[in-house]
């Protein structure tokens, strides 16, 4: 049900059954998911639009401290007058217009000039913070997902080949008598306990690299995957 949720459908809809997939096995370029992040970022967008809005408040607060001189032009459409002899009958007047708006407030023109400044700093300051904090969070999250790799290298070529020899052999022991048939079977626990770790660092894999994409807001270029064996 809540995996329905996140995927917007019914909550008693029926899931696919996950199919195992060939893995192979990445790592990404810090430098380039790094800048993928701060281009990307969602959050950093929508904060990036609160530091242009403080700016333009700052632009607009520094306007309030300038004469304000208004222009403006009027047309009066008027008809013919009665009386055929009066001057200027029949057309219609145009009327210019000049307004000067003195900013006579200084002070709270002032006042409101510094506090959309301090707005801006203080959003800027977020944002900085923010993109600090993502970094960190990122750094963790590729050092998961490396680890993930060490991970599956370390069951997938050393552990489970070195737990079947072992199962191996404890067969061979048991029906030579030579072990009890608890010894078999603590062997077999050992390489399914192996296969078992293998397939939870290979899903931790895929899912720090979801949480990858999800940072950088983006979907992972192949450009930035690099063999392992590089």
């Amino acid at each position: 049900a809540n995996l329905n949720a996140v995927l917007n459908r019914p909550p008693d809809a029926t899931l696919p059954w996950p199919t195992k997939i060939e893995f192979d096995p990445v790592k990404l370029d810090r430098k380039q998911v790094i800048a993928d992040m701060r281009a990307n970022n969602p959050q950093l967008a929508a904060i990036d639009f609160e530091v242009a809005v403080a700016r333009h408040i700052i632009t607009l607060a520094k306007k309030k401290s300038r004469p304000d001189i208004t222009f403006g032009l009027d047309w009066i459409q008027t008809g013919s007058a009665v009386n055929s002899n009066v001057s200027g009958s029949g057309k219609d007047p145009v009327i210019a217009m000049v307004s000067l708006n003195l900013p006579i407030w200084g002070k709270s023109n002032k006042a409101a000039e510094r506090q959309a400044k301090m707005q801006f700093a203080r959003t800027s300051a977020t944002r900085i913070q923010k993109e600090n904090d993502i970094i960190a969070q990122l750094a963790d999250v590729i050092y998961n997902f490396q680890d993930s790799n060490r991970k599956i290298r370390l069951y997938h070529d050393i552990l489970i080949p070195k737990a079947r020899e072992m199962l191996e052999a404890s067969e061979v022991a048991y029906r030579a008598a030579q072990i009890d048939f608890l010894s078999l079977i603590d062997a077999q626990r050992k390489l399914l306990n192996f296969e078992l770790l293998h397939e939870r660092a290979m899903t931790d894999n895929q899912q720090t690299l979801a949480q990858v994409q999800m940072l950088t807001g983006t979907e992972t270029r192949q450009e930035q995957l690099a063999s392992s064996n590089e």
